[in-house]
C-alpha cells in the first residue's frame, strides 16, 4: 500500500479532536440539558460561496478500493467464512451451516458452471409479487432452488436446495457491514466521551472487525468527532479556520479512498428558547442556515450528499417547537439531500435518554438493513424513557419531498393521553395524589383528579396535538399498556393552559 494511502487511511481512524475554538468568556461548567437564551450573532465567512450542489454529478473516485459491498456474515445465522453471495441484493449465506446440505460434486458444479445465487429473501420476494401482480387471494410460494444458470435462469439441481436448521433471523435480516462515517459535531462543554455517538460507535464496531477468513473485504466505520465555539468576539477568523479544519477532514477522508456509502452525523449544541436557532458557540446563537453552512460547513454537506445520511440533533426543543425554523430545516433537508434526519421536543433535553432510541436505530436501520417505517417498532421499544421525555420528530426526503412525523408516548398511568402528570397537587401540595382515569372510547382523552382528603381538584386531559382523524398515523404496541403514537405530515400543537 503506498505510504500516502495508509497514512490517509490511519489518520481518518484516529484522528479525532477539537477543531479550532474561541474560548468563551463564561465559566467553564457543563450543563446536561441543551437549552437556554443567548444573543444571536451573525457568522461571517471570508471565503467565497461554493457552486450550487449537484449531487448527480458527483462519481465514485475510480482509485477507490475495490470493495465488495456484500454482507460479511450470513444473514440467516449470522455465521462467517464461505459465503454465497446473492445476486439480486446485498444478503449472503454461509456454506458451512445454511448450504451445508450441498454435496461436493454440486459445490464443483457451482464452481465451474456459469451461475448466480439468490437468497430466500428475495426469493420470497419474488414470490410474493408475482402473487400480488397476478391478483392471487393467497401467495402462492414456490420450492427454494438457491442456484440458477446464468444463460437460462433455469435452476442449476434437479431438486430444491434445503437450507440448515440454525436460522433464527427474520426474512429481512441483513449484516450490513458497508463503508459507514460516523461524524459528531459538538459544543466543548457537550463531551464526546460517553456520548450517543460513542455509544453507537461501539455497538457497531464489533461488527465491522476483520475478518481473518478467506472472503474478508476492507470494510472500514470511521469515527470523527469535531469541536466547534465560533464565537467571533474572540476570534474574528474563527469562522473560516473552522471550515479549513472541517475541509481538511473531508480530505483525509477522501485520500483514504474508502467508499462510504453511509453516514450518521450527530449534533450536540444548544438551542435558544426564544428564537429556536442553535448555537454556533456557548455564548452566540445563530441562524439554522447560517449553522448549516458554517459549523457543520458546505463543504462536509457536498461531501455527504450523495451518502445515506441520517442527522440527530441533540439540543432542546424550541428548535422544533418554533414553525419558521422548522421550515429552515426542512429546507435544509432538501437541500443537501439528507435521507433522515431527527430532532426532540424536550425544553431541556437530556442526551443520555436519547441513546437507547439512537442505539436501536443504528442496529435496526443501519446494521441489519430495515427500512425507518419497518423497524419502527423495534426502534420505539426500549425508548420509554425517552417518551416520558420528549415528542420525537422525524424529517426524511422521499422523491424529493421532505416529509415530517410526530412520534408521542402515550400511557394509561405514566403518560394519559399523551401527557406527563405533576408530581404534586397545584392545591393541596400532596405528591403522587393522582387518580388516573383514560375514557375508554378515546385514549387520546383522560381525566386527573386529587385523591388527598378535602381536594378533590380535578383536570380534563387532552392529546397535545391537534389529531384531524383523517390524519395518517399509526400506533406502535410498547409494552402491555404503553404506545408510540406516530403522526405523519404537520400537526399543530394545542397551546398549554395554565392550571
Amino acid at each position: 500500500m503506498p505510504p500516502r494511502r495508509a497514512a490517509a487511511i490511519q489518520a481518518v481512524k484516529n484522528m479525532s479532536g477539537p477543531g479550532p475554538v474561541a474560548a468563551g468568556k463564561g465559566k467553564g461548567t457543563a450543563r446536561k440539558s441543551t437549552g437556554g437564551t443567548a444573543p444571536k450573532m451573525t457568522l461571517k465567512r471570508a471565503l467565497l460561496p461554493v457552486d450550487p450542489l449537484d449531487v448527480d454529478m458527483k462519481e465514485d473516485n475510480p482509485g477507490s478500493l475495490d470493495v465488495s459491498f456484500h454482507d460479511q456474515a450470513c444473514f440467516l445465522c449470522r455465521g462467517g467464512g464461505y459465503l454465497a453471495c446473492c445476486s439480486t441484493c446485498m444478503r449472503s449465506v454461509c456454506y458451512e451451516s445454511c448450504l451445508a446440505s450441498l454435496v461436493p460434486s454440486e459445490l464443483e458444479e457451482i464452481n465451474t458452471k456459469d451461475t448466480y445465487f439468490k437468497c430466500p429473501a428475495c426469493h420470497d420476494d419474488t414470490d410474493r409479487e408475482k402473487s400480488k401482480k397476478e391478483k392471487k387471494k393467497k401467495v402462492v410460494l414456490t420450492p427454494y432452488y438457491g442456484f440458477y444458470l446464468s444463460a437460462s435462469n433455469a435452476p442449476l439441481f434437479n431438486g430444491p436446495l434445503l437450507l440448515g436448521p440454525g436460522s433464527f433471523t427474520t426474512a429481512r435480516w441483513r449484516e450490513d457491514t458497508s463503508p459507514l462515517l460516523v461524524f459528531h459535531f459538538h459544543l466543548p462543554s457537550l463531551f464526546d466521551k460517553g456520548s450517543a455517538p460513542r455509544v453507537v460507535h461501539e455497538r457497531l464496531l464489533a461488527n465491522y472487525l476483520e475478518s481473518t477468513g478467506k472472503h474478508a473485504t476492507n470494510h472500514e466505520i470511521t469515527y470523527q468527532d469535531c469541536t466547534f465555539d465560533l464565537n467571533q468576539d474572540n476570534n474574528p477568523n474563527v469562522v473560516d479556520m473552522h471550515g479549513k479544519h472541517v475541509e481538511n477532514l473531508v480530505k483525509l477522508m477522501e485520500e483514504s479512498r474508502i467508499n462510504f456509502k453511509r453516514a450518521l452525523i450527530f449534533i450536540s449544541t444548544h438551542s435558544n428558547d426564544n428564537t429556536g436557532g442553535l448555537y454556533a458557540s456557548e455564548e452566540w446563537s445563530s441562524e439554522i442556515t447560517e449553522f448549516f453552512e458554517c459549523v457543520i460547513t458546505t463543504k462536509f454537506l457536498r461531501y455527504i450528499a450523495p451518502l445515506e445520511s441520517t442527522f440527530f440533533f441533540l439540543s432542546c426543543g424550541s428548535t422544533v417547537n418554533s414553525p419558521s425554523v422548522m421550515s429552515e430545516m426542512e429546507s435544509m433537508v432538501q437541500k443537501y439531500h439528507i435521507n433522515n434526519l431527527f430532532l426532540f421536543d424536550a425544553k431541556a433535553l437530556v442526551r443520555d435518554f436519547c441513546t437507547p432510541f439512537i442505539e436501536a436505530y443504528a442496529g435496526s436501520v443501519m446494521l441489519h438493513g430495515f427500512s425507518v417505517s419497518a423497524a419502527l417498532t423495534m426502534i420505539l421499544q426500549n425508548s420509554q424513557y425517552l417518551g416520558m421525555h420528549a415528542h420525537i420528530v422525524r424529517l426524511s426526503l422521499e422523491n424529493g419531498a421532505v416529509l415530517k412525523e410526530t412520534m408521542v408516548f402515550i400511557h394509561p398511568s405514566l403518560k394519559p393521553a399523551g401527557n406527563l402528570i405533576p408530581t404534586q397537587c397545584w392545591d393541596c401540595a400532596r405528591i403522587r395524589s393522582w387518580d388516573v382515569k383514560v375514557n375508554p372510547d378515546n385514549e387520546l382523552e383522560a381525566t386527573l383528579k386529587c385523591t388527598g382528603e378535602g381536594c378533590g381538584v380535578e383536570k380534563s386531559l387532552t392529546f397535545p396535538f391537534i389529531l384531524d382523524k383523517k390524519m395518517d398515523h399509526t400506533k406502535h404496541q410498547i409494552g402491555r399498556n404503553g404506545k408510540w403514537l406516530v403522526i405523519k405530515g404537520e400537526v399543530q400543537k394545542r397551546k398549554e393552559k395554565n392550571i
